[in-house]
């Protein structure tokens, strides 16, 4: 039809700028990784810290990612694939937190 637009892909970003995109992604990242810093105790260990981490991303942030997807009607798969890094991500931050204590 003339002047009808096709509706936008999943994931489609709608023509912004990749470092708008970094740059929002850096800023989610940092306070998810600030909050994680606040969940641990004081002095955590490696090993406490990446344990922390894999729970908080396995049960919070896995968990929350599956309801939106179910809602949504969303890939399974896709799922999977960002419910693996967000776990990673915060298992890896749980280390550094451990580390630097």
């Amino acid at each position: 039809m003339l002047g009808s637009k096709e509706p936008p892909r999943e994931g489609a970003r709608c023509g912004k700028h990749p470092g708008k995109v970094f740059a929002a992604a850096y800023v989610r990242t940092f306070l998810a990784v600030w909050a994680l810093a606040w969940i641990v105790v004081p002095h955590p260990t490696v090993a406490h810290g990446a344990q922390t981490g894999a729970v908080v991303g396995a049960g919070i942030a896995a968990t929350s990612f599956g309801v939106n997807y179910q809602f949504a009607a969303r890939s399974w798969a896709m799922w999977a694939i960002d419910r693996g890094y967000h776990v990673l991500q915060l298992t890896l931050a749980g280390v550094v937190l451990g580390a630097m204590a």
